[in-house]
């Protein structure tokens, strides 16, 4: 079996920025409705809002594992099968035969574009396999739709 490259560093800062403009966006919604609140009434609580918008802030935080989950992904591709292994715990071992891709779906992220990589998602009978990350998804992906045709 032939290892793929993946993308690792990058995708981890593209996901710590992911998770920071959303801890961002939260943070200004509390601005927002703390001055709305002063210019309602003087006597605003913004305890009660912090509160209430703690708990997006919390939903935010609970992804916060997808900066480790490029360390983790390993894609293999043979003549006939692809296996893509992910996670810690629980580790999940995925496979599909070539011979029975029905599909080839490319997803680039925004960094993806600039850094040249993408998530490739090879549907076939009976399921589907992701590989995440794949440096140079284009010229992977070309493997595979050859092998469709």
């Amino acid at each position: 079996m032939e290892a793929v490259n993946t993308s690792k560093l990058i995708r981890s800062l593209e996901a710590v920025l992911e998770i920071f403009s959303k801890l961002f966006g939260t943070y200004l919604v509390y601005l927002l409705i703390s001055e709305i609140g002063n210019y309602i009434s003087e006597d605003f609580a913004k305890d009660t809002l912090l509160s209430l918008l703690l708990l997006p802030a919390i939903y935010v935080l609970k992804d916060s594992l997808i900066i480790f989950e490029p360390f983790f992904s390993k894609v293999e591709i043979s003549k006939e099968v692809v296996t893509v292994k992910n996670g810690i715990t629980p580790r999940i071992t995925d496979s599909l035969k070539i011979s029975s891709i029905d599909n080839v779906e490319v997803v680039k992220t925004p960094l993806g574009y600039i850094f040249n990589y993408a998530s490739i998602r090879l549907y076939g009978k009976g399921g589907y396999v992701n590989m995440p990350y794949v440096c140079k998804a284009d010229e992977v992906s070309k493997h595979f739709k050859l092998g469709t045709e």
